[in-house]
């Protein structure tokens, strides 16, 4: 996937949207949120998927639309997932404070 996204950043221009990109990434949005809406009763895993396809099919809009404002909300999307997981890293097994 980050393969996919950087091979398509690396040989467009700078500043530059592709609808090709938008497509996958909502693609790849939905596709996280059918084991998402699945439940498996595991919560956590769930609220993971669905935060993921929130901040693919926010930045599949901002390349299909070039939307200053899609641009905008998937930037906090992508943070909100970023403090999502650093927050996790601290309770990982085998991770603890430095002396």
């Amino acid at each position: 996937m980050t393969g996919t996204v950087g091979l398509v950043k690396l040989t467009s221009d700078p500043g530059s949207t592709s609808d090709a990109l938008g497509l996958f990434l909502l693609v790849a949005a939905i596709a996280m949120l059918i084991p998402a809406a699945a439940g498996s009763g595991k919560l956590i895993p769930c609220v993971v998927l669905a935060t993921n396809a929130l901040g693919f099919a926010t930045t599949g809009l901002y390349e299909l639309t070039a939307s200053p404002t899609w641009q905008d909300i998937a930037g906090i999307a992508g943070l909100h997932n970023l403090d999502d997981q650093l927050g996790r890293i601290e309770r990982e097994a085998g991770v603890r404070e430095q002396l």
